[in-house]
């Protein structure tokens, strides 16, 4: 069953966010859970990769260029074409926003299971990270907003949960356990992983379920919106990096 839902997981993912939205109360339970979910689907991803590799990986000038066009390239871009269509005010801001938003945690195990370099994703998911904040400090900038600053305090202690501390134990946990060992049962654990992955788009539903429930054409308009910035995103990506 595990395997077949590794298997199939890019086809999973957008019916359980389905089941979300019909199921709102679901979706909230499932979100209280989720800072949890994202410590251990990064733990469990950086398990089946070397730290000292990473870690070199992400010193790379590649990595760092990813990171930069990702985050400030794409934010950028979105913003200028967002403003020529007369988009203003939040919206505006939202889009800058999720243009700057570094990729998802996830995104190493995602790629894991398709067959793909989990390591390269993961240094430019890491990167991209670090990259985020500045770039939204220099969208607020931007957008007029002097008075903007960044929580340093909050950042360095979602660096720390979220990066370092999956990290440590991944050194600890490959140091402990043997590589043999390791080989073997690794496989399954990733396909467990799949499943922690699988929980986001059940549980970040419900906000869209009850701006649905308030104004229908409003959550109608911005599905089509974020559809579309999708779109733009996995096409840019593909026509970039091929």
């Amino acid at each position: 069953m595990l395997r077949f839902i590794a298997r199939h997981s890019t086809l999973i993912m957008p019916l359980c966010a389905v089941v979300g939205f019909i199921f709102p109360d679901l979706s909230n339970e499932v979100l209280a859970y989720l800072p949890e979910v994202l410590f251990f689907l990064m733990f469990f991803t950086l398990l089946g990769i070397d730290q000292y590799a990473l870690l070199k990986r992400i010193a790379t000038r590649y990595v760092w260029s990813f990171a930069v066009l990702q985050s400030a390239g794409m934010s950028l871009i979105l913003v200028l074409i967002s403003y020529a269509l007369g988009v203003r005010g939040d919206l505006l801001l939202a889009i800058a926003g999720l243009g700057a938003t570094a990729p998802l945690f996830g995104s190493g195990a995602l790629v894991n299971a398709v067959g793909f370099d989990a390591q390269l994703a993961m240094a430019k998911t890491i990167a991209a990270t670090l990259v985020m904040p500045c770039t939204l400090l220099g969208v607020l900038w931007l957008l007029g907003d002097k008075n903007a600053h960044l929580d340093l305090v909050s950042y360095v202690q979602r660096l720390v949960v979220y990066i370092i501390m999956p990290m440590v134990l991944a050194v600890l946990a490959r140091h402990f356990i043997a590589p043999a060992v390791l080989s073997r049962y690794y496989p399954k654990i990733g396909q467990f992983n799949i499943l922690l992955l699988l929980l986001f788009p059940l549980g970040l539903m419900a906000g869209f379920r009850e701006t649905f429930d308030h104004n229908p054409w409003q959550a109608f308009s911005l599905l089509m919106l974020s559809s579309v910035l999708a779109l733009f995103f996995y096409f840019s990506a593909y026509f970039v990096y091929r």
